[in-house]
């Protein structure tokens, strides 16, 4: 398990949860995130705990420099569909539903 790319859930010791689809997408999500702005997720973080504290408590976001949000803000809808998968939590269902969307746009142009 690579921790920067783990649901939060994942990382409690004392939770029952297993590994599902949902949080496979928060994976993804992750890796979309690290597609977008070129680095990983917590990448300049240096020590396990301080990681899998970040982790735990849903922090990618609040730890972005100021060049990865401008890049994300400059591409809004990326930037919603990560916020939908990494802090909303939607499921694979609301995603696919997000995606529709922009075809349905896009078949009208």
């Amino acid at each position: 398990m690579t921790i920067q790319f783990t649901a939060p859930e994942l990382i409690n010791l004392n939770s029952k949860t297993l590994p599902s689809i949902n949080t496979d997408l928060f994976s993804i999500g992750l890796i979309l995130l690290h597609a977008s702005i070129g680095l990983p997720p917590y990448y300049n973080i240096n020590t396990p705990y301080h990681l899998i504290d970040l982790v735990s408590n849903l922090k990618v976001f609040d730890i972005l420099e100021r060049e990865s949000i401008n890049i994300l803000d400059n591409n809004l809808i990326i930037k919603e569909l990560l916020i939908m998968i990494i802090i909303k939590r939607s499921n694979l269902n609301d995603v696919i539903d997000y995606f529709n969307k922009f075809n349905e746009i896009n078949c009208k142009i």
